[in-house]
């Protein structure tokens, strides 16, 4: 007897036996799209132009945070990094473009985009606090980038081309940082990086020789205990199959030959300060810190 009312209950209301389960879902999904939509349409991130805006303000943070080289291969790279980590984020950056009338949504689709509206709506209502971490998450890996680099100028007439991780001080520190920073617990429970997170998690896992998702005792192995080589290092942990230039670790740069050769590690404090982006200014209000 006690067997059979532990057992998931087959009840089903009444009311609920005469109604067409799927279309309701629908009818569900499509009210809540138009809701968010109209939330999302009403405020400064809908603007046509916010990746540019959102992009030059992180620009001008990491600019007053450390000394950019000028150089202006590497600045190009370090932009089109920045530019296609915002873009990535669409909770943030995009809304889908949906005509109800002719959509046929799977039901995958259908809890795939009630997810995202969830998110959006999510982040909507808490977009001071969301954004901000959004911006500081992304200001500490460029900085953090930016401040492993040689120096070098355009005046070098001598190049190379080569992949930038291969500059930095410290290739494996550097990658292990920045899987860190986008992997934090606050940014996933605020729903942030949620594409970059799975990616890191499942190209670690295969690093690792483990099956994504299935429970194990082996832990993973990180980027600062591979044995693998700084490029192969990026590809592995980094970047997924299909998209190997999604981040500015492995961009090719042509870098003046002196950076190449040269002995090139230190020590220091970045200081970042933070403020509220509002789609037109800038106003400081807070300071966080990178220790190296």
């Amino acid at each position: 007897m006690s067997s059979d009312l532990s057992r998931p209950s087959v009840y089903t209301p009444f009311l609920r036996r005469f109604t067409d389960e799927p279309a309701r879902d629908l009818a569900e999904t499509i009210a809540l799209c138009h809701q968010v939509k109209a939330t999302y349409g009403n405020s400064v991130w809908s603007q046509d132009d916010l990746i540019e805006r959102l992009n030059g303000h992180c620009a001008e943070i990491v600019r007053q945070a450390v000394q950019l080289p000028e150089y202006s291969p590497f600045l190009e790279a370090l932009d089109r990094c920045q530019k296609a980590v915002i873009a990535g984020e669409g909770i943030i950056v995009s809304f889908p473009d949906i005509d109800w009338n002719s959509a046929r949504l799977s039901m995958k689709e259908q809890v795939d985009l009630r997810r995202f509206l969830r998110a959006k709506q999510r982040f909507l209502a808490n977009f001071d606090r969301v954004g901000e971490m959004f911006v500081e998450a992304i200001c500490y890996v460029m900085a953090g980038i930016v401040h492993e680099m040689p120096a070098f100028s355009d005046e070098d007439p001598d190049t190379l081309s080569v992949p930038l991780i291969s500059l930095l001080s410290d290739p494996k520190d550097t990658v292990a940082r920045i899987m860190g920073t986008f992997m934090t617990e606050p940014l996933v429970n605020a729903g942030l990086f949620t594409a970059l997170q799975k990616r890191f998690y499942e190209n670690q896992c295969r690093v690792s020789g483990l099956v994504p998702y299935q429970e194990t005792k082996r832990p993973l192995v990180g980027p600062d205990e591979s044995d693998l080589g700084p490029e192969e290092l990026v590809d592995a942990a980094l970047v997924h199959p299909q998209n190997r230039k999604i981040l500015c670790s492995h961009i090719v740069i042509s870098s003046p030959f002196s950076a190449v050769v040269a002995s090139f590690r230190h020590c220091g404090r970045i200081t970042l300060r933070v403020g509220s982006f509002d789609g037109s200014n800038f106003q400081p209000n807070d300071q966080w810190r990178m220790t190296h």
